[in-house]
């Protein structure tokens, strides 16, 4: 029984070994038959105080998720002219499985979301526990509320909460430049998403500057980004001045909202002119 046991414990550690060493012996490339959504990366020049984009998303959808028209446009911002940022949680499933996104409100009605997402092929979707084994590449999806939110709460219906974020202009300045700079690298250099620390929540943290590797590591709350909300109004990034119950339901994005509608982004906010 004994020798049984040391085989077999020899054998569960060769198998691993061998698996870590395929797994960590991968390269990230920006070649793939990528899924239509990630088929373009963003390309972003900044230049001092602008931020040029080229290849921002503003797709429509079908019933099916599919999408049916794939417009791209070039844009161009100022960094001083940002006024606010949002951030949306996305619910797409139990125990605190959820997407997380940015979105930059400009003092022109503009607004230009960020989205840390696993760039998908043809035929393959998305698996948190593949996420953690380099089987995803990373992708900064910058695009339009229309298509990033629309395709999340009136095509899938998932639940969408878009909160406002208490943060001074000189912060929400930084996470600008920050996050399309790293965008920028992005497109130059390939690396994988990771579940647990290169995902759409835990990369824009680490990026933020306010958290560690151990940080995201030890909170169960960043790891099951569902309930992140909460450490965003511990951490003072919601309006501590009104209770978190309040926020997170004048915060919920309404299903029925089209993305055709011309006021789109305004209506997504109408729950929070008190928050």
């Amino acid at each position: 029984m004994k020798k049984y046991l040391i085989v077999l414990t020899l054998l569960f550690s060769l198998v691993s070994l061998g698996i870590s060493l395929w797994v960590f012996n991968q390269k990230a490339s920006h070649q793939g038959d990528w899924n239509p959504g990630h088929r373009i990366l963003p390309k972003i020049e900044i230049i001092n105080n602008k931020i040029k984009i080229d290849f921002i998303r503003d797709f429509r959808y079908g019933a099916d998720g599919q999408p049916i028209t794939t417009n791209y446009y070039s844009d161009q911002f100022l960094v001083s002219d940002v006024k606010k940022m949002w951030f949306g949680l996305s619910q797409f499933g139990g125990l605190g499985m959820a997407h997380n996104l940015v979105s930059f409100e400009f003092d022109d009605g503009r607004y230009l979301v960020l989205s840390v997402e696993a760039r998908t092929e043809q035929g393959q979707g998305y698996n948190p526990v593949l996420g953690l084994f380099r089987q995803y590449e990373m992708m900064y999806v910058i695009g339009t509320e229309q298509d990033v939110i629309g395709l999340r709460s009136f095509v899938r219906k998932e639940p969408l909460y878009l909160y406002p974020m208490a943060l001074t202009k000189t912060q929400v300045e930084k996470l600008l430049v920050t996050f399309f700079q790293a965008a920028r690298v992005l497109e130059q250099q390939p690396r994988f998403y990771n579940t647990m620390l290169h995902n759409c929540l835990s990369q824009l943290l680490l990026l933020s500057g306010e958290f560690s590797r151990m940080d995201v590591l030890s909170e169960w709350r960043i790891l099951l980004p569902g309930y992140s909300y909460e450490v965003a109004y511990e951490m003072g990034y919601l309006d501590r001045s009104l209770p978190i119950e309040h926020i997170k339901a004048a915060s919920r994005v309404d299903f029925n909202l089209s993305p055709d509608d011309p006021e789109f982004s305004r209506k997504v906010r109408l729950g929070c002119q008190n928050c």
